[in-house]
């Protein structure tokens, strides 16, 4: 219900009061008029009379007390008719911003701030060719794009009122590069104010004292505002209850053209959120997938991360990573491209050890060779 049908619950309270009252006068009076001229006063009247004017007030006063709630405070609890902020003097508005910024610093401190946020891709066409593999995810994402582009050029930008995301796919196939990439063309296309994209996960927003996750999800979607929210693993949102996703989903709509929010985690998980959380499938556009990598793929992906590395991979090193990422993939923990970087790490301690026992020609210095890649996982102690 609307403040302005509570305003009007609230007279109609007043005027039920009022008539409380006069109901009161009109009865003594009666009574009076009867004594006064040497007749008896009618009991039913009597009893009519003053039980209405006791039961009138106990019936509307908890209403009007709801309307007055309702009508003349804020969501944050501020009276909205006197604006007590406003008549605080200089000194108490000083000391109760203090206090709010030291509850928002403990919950969030401004430096954690500073590490989430990530600038967006300048040119999201080049980066998403970069990408190795993931055809049919950059597909969607250039056809997400073009719809961008044609509302833009029909003026039509805000056709739509959110272009809320959800990524669904295994760890390490590149979905918080696919969130910056997706950032640069909703700047493009001025879907938001500014390319950039604020990158968490769902526990993040789970705070440590009971009652504070609220507050830390507002902070975080108030610097949010203007770009991108992304949050990976979102389904560890859970974890922190009801607060969280509540006032998540709240924004979503409420603030639907000043931010987009893209949710991202495994596929069974994600549709376990969305399925107890209905709220997130009316709010959410599109949904995107991403697929795990073939190993042809892993090994390319294992290159371009050593050549970032200044280093070169030999054609016997090529073979021999075909076959670990072929025993990597029955492994539990399995993560796409974040295994194939903790191979590449383990390679290079390899490496640097295989030069120091000179089992490799010093102008091979910068070569991953055969010596260095295991083909056997690493034993996992869990």
């Amino acid at each position: 219900m609307n403040k302005a049908k509570w305003k009007f619950i609230y007279l109609i309270t007043i005027l039920a009061q009022v008539g409380a009252i006069v109901i009161a006068v009109l009865v003594i009076k009666y009574i009076f008029d009867c004594y006064a001229y040497g007749g008896e006063p009618e009991p039913i009247i009597a009893i009519a009379g003053f039980g209405a004017v006791l039961i009138i007030p106990v019936i509307s006063r908890p209403l009007m007390n709801r309307a007055i709630e309702e009508s003349e405070y804020d969501e944050n609890g501020m009276n909205i008719k006197s604006n007590s902020y406003l008549k605080l003097t200089r000194r108490e508005r000083e000391e109760l911003d203090k206090q709010k910024l030291a509850d928002a610093e403990r919950v969030l401190s401004s430096s954690t701030i500073r590490k989430l946020i990530k600038p967006g891709s300048k040119d999201p066409e080049r980066d998403m060719e970069k990408l190795i593999g993931l055809e049919n995810t950059k597909k969607r994402m250039l056809e997400m794009a073009a719809r961008m582009e044609y509302d833009r050029k029909n003026k039509k930008t805000r056709a739509l009122s959110s272009r809320h995301l959800m990524f669904l796919g295994p760890p390490g196939t590149g979905k918080t590069t696919a969130a910056r990439i997706m950032t640069g063309f909703l700047y493009r296309y001025k879907y938001i104010k500014y390319n950039r994209c604020l990158e968490i996960d769902g526990n993040f927003l789970v705070a440590d004292n009971p009652g504070d996750s609220a507050l830390k999800t507002r902070l975080i979607l108030q610097k949010a505002m203007g770009g991108v929210l992304f949050i990976d693993e979102a389904y560890s949102m859970m974890n922190g209850g009801q607060e969280v996703i509540a006032t998540l989903i709240k924004e979503m709509e409420d603030k639907r053209d000043k931010f987009v929010l893209i949710l991202a985690g495994y596929e069974d998980e994600m549709k376990e959120l969305v399925r107890t959380n209905p709220g997130f499938k009316s709010r959410i556009k599109d949904y995107i997938n991403f697929s795990s990598y073939s190993n042809e793929e892993l090994v390319e992906i294992f290159k371009a991360m050593a050549a970032n590395a200044d280093f070169k991979v030999s054609s016997e090193a090529e073979n021999r990573l075909y076959e670990r990422m072929i025993a990597e993939k029955k492994e539990r923990y399995f993560g796409n491209a974040r295994t194939v970087r903790n191979v590449l790490d383990e390679s290079i301690d390899n490496h640097s050890y295989n030069i120091k026992c000179k089992k490799i020609r010093k102008d091979k210095y910068k070569i991953i060779t055969g010596w260095d890649v295991n083909i056997k996982p690493s034993v996992d102690p869990f």
